[in-house]
């Protein structure tokens, strides 16, 4: 073990990170300490109260352009999966506190060109006819069959099926959103949906018979009007289904992930998969991969949502996934000229922010840079 005179500079050393006067050479000594001496349960219950202080105080940070709104609390693995690229958004406020000297650099791309995803997605109804949900839409959009189709100023689309005849056939409606969008819909049973970008989801204008059956490609957050004689379905590419009464769940499910996650926030849902189900209890997550249903009983809620609260937040997740959520967002293709992008991020910033400071951030906090050619980026390794 170090002796206490060493694990003092390193305190200094993190009063000087709070401050942010590390140079990047002491931030790489920082952390390179934390992983040589995770084990040690002496300096890390030591360094954890000033550490946490630090974390805390830059989720209360709202004065920069491109905001980290909070680091993560320290943990061991998190600390270990920093030092594998030597730093956590170690960077912040370097990045932020040097606003001066970053504005003299050139920028990675023409902020007229790639901007943050916003509010848009299109309506298909069941007779072929869409129409694009902007601001340009706002009010009745629709009566199918006294259901009453609206955009409310606050760019939500509305279900009213309160004086919807009685019908015999499902009338079918897709709200897909493009890639940059996203959108919510309040369903004809009061139920709440919001679509992340590049996600679709099918439901009818009433629902009908004794199920509420909807379809979902993409991602989704839900929140299910309680109804005990009327179970709620929604039904999934691949197969799978959930069933649910009246619940808060999320489903992520883009075809080009390595695995489906449903994570579920409130109430109780069963998924089923090809003969095979399970029941999730609020906290658990349910990832599925082939025809595979694995249980994570201590979901990490917020890290599975922040994109439905305008975040990118980063939980040991490594550059390809994070570059996957990038081109989802801003509507970008990704080339890689780099092979050493191994490195794991923890972190988070809000999605309004620009695409510059998003991958100067990234390049801060790992062994690559980033050009843009278009509407292409492309990861090159750091010389």
């Amino acid at each position: 073990m170090l002796e206490k005179s060493n694990t003092d500079y390193f305190q200094k050393l993190l009063s000087r990170y709070k401050d942010g006067s590390c140079t990047p050479n002491e931030v790489r000594e920082l952390f390179d300490f934390f992983k040589l001496h995770e084990s040690d349960n002496a300096i890390e219950e030591d360094l954890r109260k000033e550490f946490d202080l630090i974390f805390n105080n830059a989720s209360e940070v709202e004065s920069a352009p491109a905001k980290v709104i909070r680091l993560h609390p320290f943990r061991k693995y998190a600390i270990a999966a920093a030092a594998s690229i030597a730093i956590i958004f170690s960077f912040y406020f370097l990045f932020v506190t040097k606003k001066s000297d970053r504005d003299n650099n050139e920028p990675l791309a023409n902020k007229d060109v790639i901007i943050p995803g916003h509010k848009q997605a299109v309506l298909t109804m069941d007779n072929g006819k869409t129409v694009l949900l902007d601001s340009s839409s706002v009010g009745k959009i629709a009566d199918l069959s006294g259901t009453v189709v609206s955009l409310d100023k606050n760019g939500e689309l509305l279900y009213d099926a309160s004086n919807a005849k009685q019908e015999e056939r499902i009338i079918s409606n897709t709200v897909s959103t493009p890639t940059g969008g996203f959108f919510k819909i309040v369903l004809p049973d009061g139920s709440n949906v919001w679509l992340n970008s590049e996600s679709e989801l099918t439901f009818p204008s009433k629902f009908l018979g004794s199920e509420r059956n909807v379809m979902l490609k993409g991602e989704g957050y839900f929140e299910v009007a309680k109804n005990k004689e009327n179970p709620f379905r929604v039904h999934l590419a691949q197969g799978e289904e959930i069933t649910v009464l009246g619940t808060v769940f999320n489903v992520m499910t883009y075809a080009n992930e390595p695995s489906q996650k449903i994570t579920l926030l409130e109430g109780s849902i069963n998924l089923s998969k090809s003969g095979i189900s399970k029941i999730l209890k609020p906290g658990q997550q349910a990832i599925v991969s082939n025809e595979q249903i694995d249980i994570k009983n201590e979901a990490a809620i917020d890290h599975e949502i922040a994109w439905k609260n305008g975040l990118f937040d980063f939980q040991d997740d490594d550059l390809p996934a994070i570059l996957r959520q990038i081109s989802r967002w801003y509507n970008v293709d990704i080339a890689y000229n780099a092979s050493n992008h191994v490195g794991h991020y923890v972190g988070s910033i809000r999605k309004s922010s620009g695409i510059n400071e998003v991958l100067k951030m990234l390049e801060l906090a790992g062994d690559v840079n980033f050009s843009i050619v278009g509407r292409k980026i492309i990861v090159n390794e750091k010389k």
